[in-house]
C-alpha cells in the first residue's frame, strides 16, 4: 500500500465576498419582490396577486441570512 500512487487532495479556498453584506441585503430586498410581482401576474392579470406575492417575498428577503 505504501508503494501505491499518492492521493491528491483538493483544497477549496475561501475568497471574500465581492459585495458587502449591507448592499447585498438591499439588492435582495429589491430584487426578490420584483421577481415575485412579475411571476404572479403583476399588472397584467390581477394587481392583488402580484402585491401579495411581492410582500411575501420582501418578508422572506429580510429573513434570509447574508453571509459576511
Amino acid at each position: 500500500m505504501a508503494d501505491g500512487p499518492e492521493l491528491r487532495v483538493l483544497e477549496y479556498g475561501h475568497e471574500p465576498p465581492r459585495i458587502d453584506p449591507k448592499r447585498r441585503r438591499v439588492l435582495y430586498c429589491i430584487g426578490l419582490p420584483l421577481i415575485a410581482f412579475a411571476l404572479c401576474g403583476g399588472v397584467g392579470f390581477r394587481l392583488g396577486n402580484g402585491v401579495v406575492a411581492a410582500a411575501g417575498a420582501l418578508l422572506i428577503a429580510m429573513a434570509l441570512p447574508i453571509r459576511d
